[in-house]
């Protein structure tokens, strides 16, 4: 009797191990089918789709707006360059022409002028031009061992002008005076004698702009001391003071250099 109810008792558990079995492996195909339910029902649902839809949206306007700064940078920057060179074309540049020398009028010249012919290169006129003329006198050989700076450095200019210069105009702007006994120094080689001059001014666009002069003479022919009409004097390039802008801004660091 024993025996059978053990046979029953293996025959029943095997029976529940056996539904048990069958039930954990339905309910885990049922929840399966309920996860994949569910993301079907959360994909098919409007506003989740409507989500999805504004994220493509707005990423396709983000890759737009970038590449339309980026073309109008280029843009701007190319507008820069092209009325930065139109304002460059069109700027006032001043520049010595000549040097004109002239016995200054009177019974007996005892005097003579050195006067600068200034020219405006530009297409527009000048604004606020302040012109400035000096001469000044070394030892002989001084063009070659000095630098003009150096003794420009601190003296007063002769002439100071205010002045306006048209496109493509001339105009004279400061002079220097030179008594007939000095000149006669310089002719005979005892004097060695600088003429400079610097020009400050604006452009139409309100830039400021610079342009210095410097020449020494090195010839001097004719009368002199009667105010010769025919006199012929000839001058050459100092090895500095001859800039405009930027140029002359380095220079000014550099005196004596």
């Amino acid at each position: 009797m024993l025996c059978d109810e053990t046979v029953y008792l293996l025959i029943h558990l095997t029976g529940v191990f056996l539904i048990t079995k069958e039930d954990f492996f339905r309910r885990k195909a049922q929840r399966e089918a309920a996860k994949k339910d569910s993301w079907l029902r959360r994909a098919a649902d409007p506003i989740a789709l409507l989500t999805l839809a504004l994220v493509v949206v707005a990423v396709f306007q983000l890759v737009i707006i970038r590449r339309q700064t980026e073309i109008l940078t280029s843009t701007d920057e190319t507008q820069r360059l092209t009325l930065e060179a139109s304002k460059s074309t069109q700027s006032a540049a001043l520049f010595v022409k000549s040097i004109w020398w002239r016995a200054v009028a009177s019974p007996a010249p005892q005097k003579w002028w050195a006067l600068i012919e200034w020219e405006n290169s530009g297409t527009t006129p000048t604004k606020e031009a302040t012109l400035h003329v000096a001469c000044y006198f070394r030892r002989p050989g001084a063009e070659f061992t000095e630098d003009p700076y150096a003794y420009r450095n601190g003296q007063p200019w002769m002439a100071i002008v205010q002045a306006l210069l048209g496109s493509r105009q001339t105009k004279f702007g400061g002079q220097c005076i030179i008594s007939n006994e000095t000149f006669l120094q310089v002719q005979q080689g005892r004097l060695s004698m600088f003429v400079m001059a610097e020009a400050n001014y604006k452009d139409i666009f309100d830039n400021m702009h610079r342009t210095r002069f410097c020449e020494f003479v090195h010839s001097v022919q004719g009368n002199v001391m009667s105010g010769d009409p025919g006199l012929t004097v000839a001058s050459s390039a100092c090895p500095r003071f001859n800039c405009i802008d930027d140029q002359c801004k380095k220079q000014d660091f550099t005196i004596g250099g």
